[in-house]
């Protein structure tokens, strides 16, 4: 017989609900350390149209909460949280919220399995205090028949919990995956569980890993769910239960719990998790919805500004510096995270400098409180705008930036003023498997860079100019050139350095290549390394050093280095 609600969006038909439960129940003696334990539960969770209530039952507790007994006090977008109070006792039922909405796999939301915390807390005359946790999942399970004998997916999962530590109890939230093998009948996950104070602060993260086998006959699971302490993973003993919800079990729900024989702390949780072919997921750079980290390459220079004498001093080139950029759901911006700035740094609308804004670069300026003992220093990045709009190269899949961290300033406090400077490339990869294994593509491109320290009156050339690329991806052997124009800042000018072919080689079907240019000098460096993006190889982006002759100071050589972007013409 079909269960009366579909889903669990919306005005609720009665029902009382399929359901895992787990049990903690705490002891805090007064003057002492608490004692805690959990176990399998067997819970009635029922919901009431008429009353529009809940109504939960477990061993010999049990209370109902209607609409009276909702604390807005307590509750968040996350969960409704209902409270009662009856002299010594204190009950509180947590519910998730439920909605139609996917979310994302960072952040997904659940239609079909609700989640649920039915606490009862109780205060002895001495103070002392003692309770249970009861941790439940619920909802619109996925009929035995429908749930699959073949195939597989993942799940990206929402977990919660309650603890009981020595003196009070803790919330914590997590996130993570679970691959599901129907043929084979088994779950496998891991993620993280991040533990946080009343303040929502964060005490514990701790790695999680789970295991468990669907039953034949119920199509339910059972296994267990270990957390990563002390240098490895501690494990609990067919400490998690669960099953599938949805009409086609596109999400799955589990409660599990965990102890720490050491510390003595107890954790009762649930677990959601929802097909991941579900979610939205980024396409290209100009149209990032989700999540997602980028990898790439910075490359940047240090040197410094004598205040008194208003000359620059030398310093040192790193060719390639650790660092990532970000996209986050939560400032809807990618976020640069790099050493040369303390903090992670959001390119947002709060950020953005219409002064060093263009048609092909978006800039971005910002105060760096205390960088490096340095003081305030004003820092900017001019990132390089993807999508058909920008005329100087229009891309989908890669991008670059610039950086710089302090401007030369006279009026200083400081006698000798650090100043950094860079650029870095990043973009959303070709897979190995993505990358054609025949034909040939050309493509064009620009380039960005900085030469090394040039002199004690002149701040390092900025490289800009074009490129082109041609590969072959059945030989993976590659030729190319560029032609840079170095940018003397203290006046104004450029000049053409002229082309520079380079060439090299791959192995067929690799997403990477590397080369060299066929200048030759004994000073310096002198290579491409590049990486495809973007489907079927339709773009990609490279890092480069090579040298060069000062056009300004009599043609001394000059390391030069830079990062290449193109797309497929």
């Amino acid at each position: 017989m079909a269960a009366p609600n579909d889903d669990l969006v919306g005005a609720l038909a009665s029902e009382t609900f399929a359901n895992d439960a787990v049990t903690a129940t705490a002891i805090f003696p007064v003057g002492s350390v608490n004692t805690s334990s959990a176990a399998k539960a067997k819970l009635a969770i029922s919901y009431d149209t008429a009353s529009r209530s809940y109504s939960v039952r477990v061993a010999s507790r049990s209370q109902t909460f209607g609409p009276a007994t909702k604390s807005t006090a307590l509750s968040t977008p996350a969960f409704n949280v209902f409270r009662r109070v009856a002299g010594s006792t204190t009950d509180t039922l947590s519910l998730a919220t439920n909605a139609t909405a996917v979310g994302t796999p960072s952040s997904p939301k659940f239609r079909y399995v609700g989640a649920g915390f039915f606490q009862r807390s109780i205060t002895a005359p001495d103070g002392a205090q003692s309770g249970t946790a009861d941790a439940f999942t619920y909802g619109a399970a996925t009929p035995v028949a429908v749930v699959p004998h073949t195939g597989s997916a993942t799940y990206a999962v929402a977990i919660n919990a309650v603890s009981a530590y020595n003196d009070l109890t803790v919330k914590a939230d997590g996130t993570g995956s679970i691959s599901v093998d129907f043929l084979k009948g088994t779950l496998g996950g891991n993620g993280t569980l991040v533990t946080r104070d009343a303040a929502g602060n964060r005490v514990d993260i701790n790695d999680w890993s789970m295991g468990a086998r669907i039953n034949a006959t119920t199509r339910q699971f059972q296994g267990g769910i270990e957390f990563f302490r002390y240098g490895q993973f501690v494990p609990s003993t067919n400490g998690l239960n669960g099953r599938f919800y949805g009409p086609n079990g596109e999400e799955l729900g589990a409660t599990w719990r965990w102890h720490d024989n050491f510390l003595g702390i107890t954790y009762v949780g649930t677990l959601r998790g929802k097909d991941a072919t579900l979610f939205p997921s980024n396409t290209g750079l100009a149209k990032l919805v989700v999540n997602e980290s980028f990898p790439g390459v910075v490359m940047g220079t240090q040197y410094y500004f004598n205040r008194d004498s208003q000359t620059y001093v030398e310093g040192y080139r790193s060719p390639v510096m650790d660092w990532h950029i970000d996209y986050s759901e939560v400032t809807r911006a990618l976020t640069v995270d790099y050493f040369a700035v303390i903090a992670p740094m959001p390119l947002d609308a709060v950020h953005r400098d219409p002064a060093t804004t263009t048609n092909s670069v978006q800039g971005y300026s910002w105060i760096q409180h205390n960088a490096f003992a340095d003081g305030e220093l004003p820092v900017h990045i001019g990132l390089f705008r993807p999508g058909a709009a920008n005329k100087r190269l229009a891309l989908t899949y890669t991008s670059f930036a610039t950086w710089n961290v302090g401007t030369p300033d006279p009026k200083s406090e400081y006698y000798q003023q650090r100043l950094r400077e860079g650029v870095f490339v990043f973009g959303r990869n070709t897979a190995a498997a993505d990358v054609p294994r025949t034909g040939a593509a050309t493509y064009t491109a620009v380039i960005q860079g900085l030469s090394d320290y040039v002199s004690d009156r002149q701040r390092p050339y900025v490289i800009t100019g074009n490129a082109s690329l041609a590969y072959d991806f059945g030989a993976a052997t590659f030729t190319g050139s560029m032609n840079p124009v170095a940018l003397d800042r203290e006046t104004g000018k450029t000049y053409k350095l002229g082309a520079y072919a380079f060439s090299g080689h791959a192995t067929v079907g690799s997403p990477t290549f590397v080369g060299n240019f066929a200048r030759t000098s004994d000073y310096g460096e002198n290579y491409i390394a590049g990486q495809f993006t973007g489907p079927k190889a339709q773009e990609f982006w490279g890092q480069w050093a090579s040298f060069m002759a000062d056009p300004v100071n009599n043609g001394a050589a000059l390391n030069m280095f830079g990062v290449m972007v193109g797309k497929k013409n």
